[in-house]
């Protein structure tokens, strides 16, 4: 007996070293569907992951090969990505020698041809290129990545094997053990498989699909004592993994304890976030209580809605929304605390605000007590000055010699003559009364700028 290598379903031995049941054929041309589809706008291996994730949703409908068959039907692109790394590209920009950059153009046409399905062709410009530069870690995989198409999966191991003291760090070195471990599962040698991915952890402990597949291992051995550590730990790093492993038959020997642990994450997580929403919405209540004790008025309701939205992402018991509700409570809480932890800003500005308004009133009572001695005394100088105008102009006024009693020609404007000044300290005193409109402007814009609720949504 033997195992699929994209589903893991058990068929029996036909021809030489065939890993490939004949039922996957439909769900794997799905795959190579949305491959074809998506090719081009996978960037980075998060791409990957969300492809598969499609195609998880979309393809699931109660099949249970569903899980490895998605797992594993994103091989050749997810090899693509970790040559457009940092590390890899590297080997290139170091090659000096022509043969080696001939190698290196071989290599492109291998991997070219292998996408385009020539896989005869594809092996002899691997092997040209690998002659020229055996030192290129690349072609080791990519020779092994054909062998894998061409269903040849001991050429396909071997190739793996001999890439490792060419790996150019240890995460490339665990990720052909990865795909030897693979092999060796496929031939249900489970002890060989579970060595070669417990190698590729200890290299990476951060490699979650090398994680994920020893928890796989380890459970087809019926070892749950090792196998449910390894894919708690897996979940925590990527979600995507509890919804496979619902569905991985691998899993099936121990599926008791793989459901128990998996209602147990989901429990923790609701617990997680419950305590989060409880914390932000006590925050939020707090901060808007110290800001209406001190009559600061802020519009809210978005802070709100985003509370309420994390609560029914919680109430809808999937796991993944439960994990979306976390940061989003989070947010809420942070904002919240954020605002309460300015409430001494918006207390030194009230005080500001009050101590502005007492030193214009007491300007304002100052200017007004200056106009009413103002006007008091005007009015005892304004007289004074008449009297004295009325006399100048009788002075020279001309007179009828004839009846000294009788004026002929007594100058009106003489009166007129104090109307020059006039109290424009009562028109400047108006605008005091209209200073408390811009101290309330300026308040008003000192709180806006402390931003009392982040608007980080």
């Amino acid at each position: 007996m033997v195992r699929c290598w994209t589903c893991s379903t058990k068929n029996e031995i036909t021809t030489g070293d065939e890993y490939v049941c004949d039922s996957c054929d439909k769900i794997a041309d799905q795959i190579v569907s949305l491959q074809k589809i998506e090719r081009d706008k996978i960037s980075r291996i998060d791409d990957l992951i969300y492809l598969q994730k499609n195609g998880f949703d979309s393809m699931a409908g109660g099949m249970s090969e569903i899980a490895s068959a998605i797992e594993w039907g994103f091989t050749e692109l997810n090899w693509e990505l970790q040559q457009q790394t940092r590390v890899l590209k590297e080997i290139t920009a170091i090659l000096k020698m022509p043969s080696e950059t001939k190698a290196n153009e071989w290599r492109q046409m291998g991997e070219e041809l292998r996408r385009r399905g020539g896989y005869g062709e594809a092996v002899k410009f691997f092997s040209k290129s690998m002659k020229a530069n055996p030192l290129d870690y690349r072609t080791y995989v990519g020779l092994g990545e054909t062998h894998l198409r061409m269903r040849m999966f001991s050429d396909a191991k071997k190739y793996f094997e001999r890439s490792l003291p060419h790996a150019p760090n240890n995460f490339f070195k665990s990720y052909s053990l990865r795909l030897i471990g693979r092999i060796y599962y496929c031939r249900e040698d489970y002890r060989n498989a579970v060595q070669s991915l417990k190698e590729a952890v200890e290299l990476s402990p951060n490699y979650t699909e090398a994680l994920y597949d020893l928890a796989q291992y380890h459970a087809v051995r019926g070892d749950a004592k090792n196998s449910l550590p390894l894919l708690r730990t897996v979940i925590k790093q990527n979600s995507f993994y509890f919804y496979l492993s619902e569905r991985e038959k691998n899993f099936n020997s121990i599926r008791r304890e793989i459901t128990q642990q998996l209602e147990e994450i989901k429990e923790d997580a609701h617990k997680d976030v419950q305590d989060i929403i409880s914390s932000a919405k006590d925050a939020l209540k707090d901060s808007e209580k110290s800001f209406n004790q001190l009559q600061v008025k802020k519009e809210n309701k978005k802070i709100w809605n985003h509370l309420e939205l994390a609560t029914e992402k919680v109430s809808s018991k999937d796991y993944k929304s439960i994990l979306e509700a976390k940061p989003i409570a989070r947010k809420v809480f942070d904002s919240a605390q954020a605002a309460k932890d300015r409430v001494p800003q918006v207390i030194k500005l009230q005080k500001v605000r009050y101590n502005r308004y007492k030193l214009l009133s007491f300007s304002t009572v100052l200017h007004l007590l200056f106009l009413v001695c103002f006007m008091l005394t005007f009015v005892v100088i304004w007289w004074i000055y008449l009297i004295g105008a009325f006399l100048e102009g009788m002075a020279f006024s001309s007179w009828d010699w004839e009846d000294a009693d009788d004026s002929v020609d007594m100058p009106v404007g003489a009166f007129f003559k104090g109307l020059i000044y006039a109290p424009l300290t009562f028109f400047s005193i108006l605008s005091y009364f209209e200073s408390s409109k811009w101290i309330e402007k300026d308040y008003e814009d000192s709180i806006n700028s402390i931003r009392v609720f982040d608007e980080q949504f």
